[in-house]
């Protein structure tokens, strides 16, 4: 009886070891599995920044290549050098959004979660937004009731609302208008940018906060990292965001 007794003792505790070690590797063989959707992840990342990145290369060296051929005068130096300048901006603003990006889904970015007023952030958006609409003809609709303070980080709810903004004045006819309200959800608040651009398909809806999604149709939207940063830096607020057709033309990208 009483070995009986220690050989059942010893089956249970040898099935309790193998029981933790199925656990063990099941934990292991997960975390396998998330390091090589990670990795595959990060080719699929790198060979998408590699591709976006070369073309303003391309532009900003074949620029100072012909630029350098020969003697030229000031006004075409001049002109060559703003063409140059504006290459380089926009590289520069591609690095920090593939940094940041990639901080994102590091998860490595610390939000500065403060009281933010974000009414005040929409009318700073809108003024720095005004030339470009201007000069697109593009006119902007605000609307402003009051608004409660939200918690959040502001310099990365602001860069949100400007990419959103920019989206819409990207894909904007000359003559339209561009919208940006907000307004309470129970204990959230909703902002939305509405365009009265081309609109977009369900299935270009579905992709189209995508990493460098390349949709189909004219105008393509949602290229770049634009759309995708801010619904990343979204997501880090714990909050939503989205897109909805217009009834009489265009689509409504919000957030709360």
């Amino acid at each position: 009886w009483e070995l009986r007794s220690q050989l059942n003792e010893d089956s249970w505790e040898v099935h309790a070891l193998q029981q933790s070690i199925n656990r063990m590797l099941d934990r292991l063989q997960g975390t396998l599995a998330e390091l090589e959707l990670r990795n595959d992840q990060l080719r699929q990342f790198v060979a998408d920044a590699s591709h976006e990145l070369r073309n303003p290369v391309h532009a900003l060296r074949g620029t100072l290549e012909v630029a350098l051929r020969r003697e030229r005068t000031p006004e075409e130096y001049r002109e060559a050098l703003e063409i140059s300048g504006r290459e380089t901006v926009r590289l520069s603003k591609l690095v920090d959004d593939l940094l940041l990006l990639t901080r994102l889904e590091l998860e490595r970015m610390v939000l500065n979660v403060e009281s933010v007023d974000l009414g005040a952030l929409m009318v700073e958006c809108l003024a720095a937004h005004q030339a470009l609409a201007e000069q697109r003809g593009v006119e902007f609709h605000h609307v402003r009731p009051p608004l409660p303070s939200v918690s959040g980080d502001a310099l990365r709810l602001r860069q949100v609302l400007d990419n959103l903004v920019d989206n819409a004045l990207q894909h904007s006819p000359p003559g339209t208008r561009v919208s940006v309200a907000a307004r309470p959800t129970g204990q959230r608040l909703r902002v939305e940018v509405s365009d009265q651009g081309p609109g977009l398909s369900v299935e270009q809806a579905r992709h189209v906060f995508d990493r460098f999604c390349q949709l189909q149709g004219q105008p393509a939207r949602g290229l770049g990292l634009g759309l995708s940063l801010a619904r990343r830096l979204v997501e880090a607020h714990q909050g939503s965001i989205g897109v909805d057709p217009v009834s009489d033309g265009g689509s409504s990208f919000w957030f709360e």
